[in-house]
């Protein structure tokens, strides 16, 4: 959940620590690395544009292309990086942007803007986010998703920005200050964002 929302990272540390040791300690060792994809895999993408776990780098080449995007990125492949996402957009034309989960969506997105690529991450973020009508509403039941789905519009609010489309930026800004008006402390720099991007 922590991860979904993009902090507190002090908070996100711990828990990795925390849920690292758990792993260790009452998981059969043959079991040990898909109960680490699955648990620190899954929380280390969605955070890695607030923190880069050191998880990240421990489960590359284990199964998740996320993953491995981003160990790739932290290592400096930019190239290798942008490989495995392409590979992710291919994947994503099969599928009913309705049906494609913030959970990828946001961090692929966030990662291709990162590599300076910021046509892409629009493109990325935008089928799916147009669709918010059709989502599925037991998808926004699980809190990951519906953090992942609001920082995912905090996204297309500041891509939209950089690229001078004031109105996208308004819009999607405008969505994220509603739903986040009274959100914790540690988010309240994302809010201050999109109330000046929202004016």
């Amino acid at each position: 959940m922590y991860s979904a929302l993009g902090g507190p990272a002090d908070s996100l540390a711990r828990l990795e620590r925390a849920v690292d040791r758990a792993i260790a300690a009452d998981v059969p060792g043959e079991d040990q690395e898909g109960e680490r994809l699955a648990w620190l895999g899954r929380s280390a993408t969605l955070a890695y544009p607030v923190r880069r776990a050191q998880a990240i780098l421990a489960l590359a080449g284990r199964g998740d292309p996320l993953v491995d995007a981003m160990a790739a990125d932290t290592r400096g492949d930019r190239a290798g990086a942008l490989r495995i996402l392409v590979a992710a957009g291919r994947a994503h034309q099969l599928v009913d942007p309705a049906e494609v989960s913030f959970e990828g969506l946001l961090p692929e997105a966030w990662l291709l803007a990162h590599l300076n690529r910021i046509g892409d991450a629009v493109a990325r973020l935008d089928p799916t986010l147009q669709s918010l009508a059709r989502v599925p509403m037991e998808m926004m039941d699980d809190p990951v998703a519906a953090g992942a789905m609001v920082r995912a519009m905090a996204l297309r609010a500041q891509l939209a920005d950089r690229t001078g489309d004031a109105r996208g930026a308004r819009e999607w800004a405008t969505a994220v200050r509603i739903l986040w008006s009274g959100a914790d402390p540690f988010l309240q720099p994302v809010v201050r964002e999109m109330q000046r991007l929202s004016r």
